[in-house]
């Protein structure tokens, strides 16, 4: 869990940060960032069933600290998803749910669903850093976008609406991204609701839950197999993660 922040004055808890008189950073940022912060996290989510099962572990074995500066991501990703709750359109915006993943009681709050023919669309708004474009022509690169942990994750919501009577027939991601080197500054990413999804996110619920019931972690290069990319860029306890591996001798 995260207990505060990495600042000139060493590592400091929220509630020092808090009190504190200097203005490292915009207060409203900071200020922002302790309140979305501070609480615990739930061991699983639509969202973590995706993640690096070592990470999601790690986040509930280890007390860390970060810098303000690496968490400015969700900020701005915040600040999109409170202008797209301004959009007038019929629907449902952050509709919070309850729902059981086979033996599992979770909950979720999807961006956004709005009315159509036979039910809903499921719209899920990412921001992305760089929209690209294919080398071989004017369409957009959607491998970058397309990703199988959104798919997982709108496949997980669509059944949990289910069964909160809401019928999803379609979903899409909008995305915006932060880079103005971006070849468009924004875009729509259609995605097909895979059931099979469910069952794999179920499968991942209960290999974290089994790691987390005996205080382990899976082996380091299983996860690299699939998770690799975001460690040193994307992951905020990849230090504790290499430091376990490199003890059990798996790097």
């Amino acid at each position: 869990m995260i207990e505060g922040f990495h600042c000139p004055e060493g590592d400091v808890t929220f509630e020092h940060c808090s009190n504190c008189k200097r203005e490292c950073r915009p207060r409203p940022y900071l200020d922002w960032l302790i309140d979305n912060n501070k609480d615990r996290r739930n061991l699983l989510s639509p969202s973590m069933i995706w993640s690096c099962p070592r990470s999601v572990l790690l986040n509930q074995y280890t007390d860390y600290y970060v810098t303000p500066d690496s968490r400015y991501w969700m900020f701005y990703g915040t600040v999109v998803h409170s202008i797209m709750e301004q959009w007038k359109v019929e629907g449902i915006r952050e509709k919070r749910i309850n729902f059981k993943l086979g033996r599992f009681e979770l909950s979720g709050c999807p961006d956004c669903l709005i009315s159509c023919e036979g039910g809903y669309e499921l719209i899920d708004f990412k921001t992305t850093n760089t929209v690209y474009r294919r080398k071989d022509s004017d369409e957009i690169e959607m491998k970058y976008l397309l990703k199988p942990e959104y798919e997982g994750q709108l496949a997980v919501y669509a059944h949990g609406l289910a069964q909160n009577g809401i019928k999803v027939v379609r979903a899409k991601l909008y995305y915006f991204a932060r880079s103005s080197k971006s070849y468009i500054p924004c875009v729509t990413v259609p995605v097909e609701i895979k059931p099979a999804m469910v069952e794999e996110a179920i499968q991942r619920c209960e290999f974290i839950q089994s790691h987390f019931d005996n205080k382990t972690l899976p082996p380091y290069q299983d996860c690299q197999k699939e998770f690799n990319w975001k460690c040193k860029l994307y992951c905020e306890v990849n230090q504790f993660c290499w430091e376990d591996a490199s003890q059990k001798g798996e790097l």
